[in-house]
């Protein structure tokens, strides 16, 4: 059992991030190895489960864009000094189409194939986070109402028009932060926190909040990304942590992370028909007609991945 005088908190965007970088295998043993740290909460786990898909889906839909090759007529006047003919040009550049439509194909079929995974939580991220999440905590309904007062009034996290989520976990977090004299906050949402510089800041009102149920009031620093967070909680609480990534591979995932497009708070609600036009959008926008038949004829294997309607020939 965790008697760690210290609370560590994971805001759902950050593992959301996990599945939209490709050097995010690094931060799962890490994650692993201080599960029994980590405070999580059934809502939590459940708007991850909501929207990795779709995270999953257009970090995809960035990452694979179809190579292309722009056709164009060799004039055959102007190559008849060059020892080599407009006709073997041509020639080379069928070559080269042919190489593009293979490596279009073997993009399409990963990408198809890592979502299905993602859609069953057979994915490497998924199974990482499965030994983390399965410890979530349930709210109780006092925290219930707190959560909805908190709402009501205004007051962080959370935005007025989202769901109930953000203020729920909060109150878990208070309830069971009760005690401790150190707190760890790792979340990029500015409900939370503020950055200046390098230097994050905890919301006065959540500090209060923090205060008001623990005396003295605990130290509290914030993160926005995962590896820092890990890395400054063992150094401080002296627990055991093997698996962190070195600093430069942090400084590399940082990197990668700073750069993600931001993820708006519209994107909390995920139900088939977004998937449904997301993964249509993502099928034309990489596969040509051919090769959106080619893979609906794949045979048994083909019928395991899951496709949206051909818009071209959905009934008018």
């Amino acid at each position: 059992m965790n008697t760690l005088d210290a609370l560590l908190f994971i805001d759902a965007n950050l593992y959301l991030d996990l599945y939209e970088v490709t050097k995010g295998k690094k931060l799962l043993e890490p994650l692993r190895e201080q599960r029994d740290y980590i405070f999580v909460t059934v809502q939590v786990v459940e708007e991850v489960q909501r929207r990795k898909l779709k995270v999953a889906a257009d970090f995809l839909t960035r990452q694979f864009k179809a190579p292309e090759l722009r056709n164009f007529d060799v004039p055959d006047h102007l190559f008849d000094v060059s020892g080599e003919t407009a006709t073997d040009l041509l020639a080379k550049l069928g070559e080269i189409h042919d190489k593009i439509k293979t490596v279009n194909t073997d993009l399409i079929n990963a990408a198809v194939k890592t979502l299905q995974r993602i859609s069953l939580s057979e994915d490497e991220v998924s199974k990482a986070l499965a030994t983390l999440f399965g410890k979530a905590i349930q709210h109780t309904p006092e925290e219930l109402q707190r959560a909805r007062d908190r709402k009501e009034r205004g007051n962080p996290p959370g935005k007025p028009e989202g769901p109930l989520g953000d203020q729920l976990t909060w109150e878990q977090l208070l309830s069971h932060g009760k005690g401790k004299s150190k707190v760890w906050i790792i979340s990029k949402d500015r409900d939370h926190c503020t950055k200046h510089g390098d230097k994050l800041f905890l919301n006065p009102f959540l500090y209060q909040d923090l205060a008001r149920v623990t005396q003295p009031p605990p130290a509290v620093v914030c993160f926005d990304n995962i590896g820092d967070g890990l890395r400054d909680f063992a150094r401080t609480t002296g627990v055991k942590a093997e698996k962190l990534p070195t600093v430069e591979e942090s400084k590399e995932i940082k990197k990668e992370l700073d750069s993600l497009p931001p993820r708006g708070w519209l994107d909390t609600s995920m139900d088939d028909a977004n998937l449904v036009a997301l993964l249509a959008q993502f099928r034309q926008r990489l596969m040509s007609p051919a090769l959106r038949a080619a893979l609906q004829n794949q045979g048994d294997e083909g019928q395991n991945l899951w496709l949206p309607p051909d818009p071209d020939k959905t009934d008018k």
